[in-house]
């Protein structure tokens, strides 16, 4: 019996280079919409953040009877119960994150024992943010006091206009109000937080958000404390030496970035503007207001309009671009 045998023929080089070019081509297809896909998971994180943030200050509010202050009185140094910290030490209990609450009594303690503010709380972050280094700071205004390797960032600045920090500078020292009585306008037409850059700048000459700062840690600047809106109520003066107001960022006014400044959006690293907010989804921005609520905003919101919403006590209605 005769065995046939038969050869299979290889594919051609052209056979070759044609299946890997249909393959990039699907590759080609298919990026854009895994690409939309991460963005939109990265912004449904953002919207659950905010709003854990929003209902923890709901929570704080409702155990406290007041609001949390946006920074704790100044002259407490090692007081126990009573921490140099910012708004967001404060919320730590209403975020399953009391354990790193009890670990401290001056947060505003620099250096590398600072373990509270080396420590990165994920509830504070954007995954949206490609800033370099992040989710940690190097924050070069504090000098010495900086620990290493570096300070826990936000993307989530706090309305100070609403929050109120006692012993700063008039009119920031009013004692902390009610839900009702700090938002007049309206709870749900005022923003509490909203995003920004963890980091906007090239290394020395950037802004660092941080969310455990102290206005008594900075020695140079106040812009490295995650507030935004002091311009909203006139709130200049100086706080530790350093002047809340006539600096070179936003003209006249403090910490992070002015309503007045409005929203920017789409802008790159190195190309940020420390006096304002930043989108950090494709032409969105992510807000929480103040009945815990989260909304996105459009990045080419009008600044009047941007403005009306940090205001809580203007009584003006909102624009339509709302």
């Amino acid at each position: 019996m005769i065995s046939r045998r038969h050869s299979r023929r290889a594919f051609t080089l052209i056979e070759l280079l044609v299946v890997i070019a249909i393959i990039a081509i699907l590759i080609g297809l298919l990026l854009p919409a895994v690409q939309k896909v991460r963005a939109a998971a990265a912004r449904m994180q953002c919207t659950n953040n905010l709003k854990q943030i929003g209902l923890a200050t709901h929570s704080y509010t409702d155990a406290n009877n007041h609001l949390p202050v946006m920074y704790s009185p100044r002259g407490v140094a090692g007081t126990a119960g009573s921490p140099r910290a910012s708004l967001h030490f404060f919320l730590l209990p209403y975020i399953e994150q009391n354990n790193l609450y009890t670990q401290t009594i001056d947060v505003c303690n620099g250096g590398t024992g600072n373990t509270v503010g080396q420590t990165v709380v994920k509830t504070y972050l954007c995954p949206s943010d490609a800033s370099p280094n992040y989710p940690l700071c190097y924050d070069t205004s504090v000098m010495s006091n900086r620990p290493s390797p570096g300070w826990g960032a936000t993307n989530y600045p706090g309305n100070i206009s609403i929050f109120r920090a006692p012993n700063g500078p008039a009119p920031w020292n009013n004692p902390p109000s009610t839900v009702m009585t700090a938002m007049p306008d309206g709870t749900s037409n005022t923003v509490m937080f909203c995003e920004r850059y963890a980091y906007d700048g090239p290394p020395g000459g950037g802004v660092d958000i941080i969310w455990a700062l102290h206005p008594d840690l900075q020695q140079w600047s106040m812009l490295d404390i995650p507030d935004f809106a002091s311009d909203i109520t006139g709130m200049t003066g100086a706080w530790n030496g350093n002047t809340y107001g006539g600096g070179g960022y936003g003209g006249g006014t403090s910490g992070v970035a002015a309503a007045a400044n409005g929203i920017q959006g789409n802008a790159p690293f190195g190309n940020c503007n420390s006096a304002q907010v930043q989108a950090l989804h494709t032409g969105v921005m992510n807000v929480s207001l103040g009945d815990a609520s989260v909304r996105g905003v459009s990045s080419g919101l009008s600044t009047t309009t941007w403005v009306e919403a940090c205001n809580p006590s203007d009584g003006v209605p909102l624009g339509s671009d709302w």
